[in-house]
């Protein structure tokens, strides 16, 4: 599977971001999964290389298809399937739906909260 990328939707300052140095290379805007929490990553970064990675504020994330998620809604990363979906099962809760998504949209806004 390809990395899956975020798209930070606020400047650094509006956001709250933790450093970490993650095992694996990762790309600027790539999601990972850390101690139980979804992180999205600030920067490139080689691995075992600190780096800067949201974990609260506003991320647009690749959404499950076929899925509707209203604005509201408490949703979760898939890590296998790469994407946000409202299935609590298996998965890492992310945050709420900032502005709701349509079944067709392949995106949705997140406000990504730390667990």
């Amino acid at each position: 599977m390809a990395n899956e990328i975020a798209t930070i939707r606020a400047s650094l300052s509006m956001l709250l971001t933790l450093i970490l140095a993650h095992t694996a290379a990762v790309l600027d805007g790539e999601i990972i999964v850390s101690a139980g929490q979804v992180l999205v990553a600030g920067n490139a970064a080689d691995a075992n290389a600190e780096t800067s990675y949201v974990f609260r504020g506003p991320v647009e994330f690749p959404k499950v298809a076929a899925q509707a998620q209203p604005a509201g809604t408490v949703v979760y990363w898939d890590a296998t399937a790469g994407n946000i979906t409202t299935t609590a099962t298996a998965n890492t809760r992310a945050g709420i739906v900032r502005e709701a998504a349509l079944a067709a949209d392949t995106t949705v806004l997140v406000e990504l909260h730390e667990n």
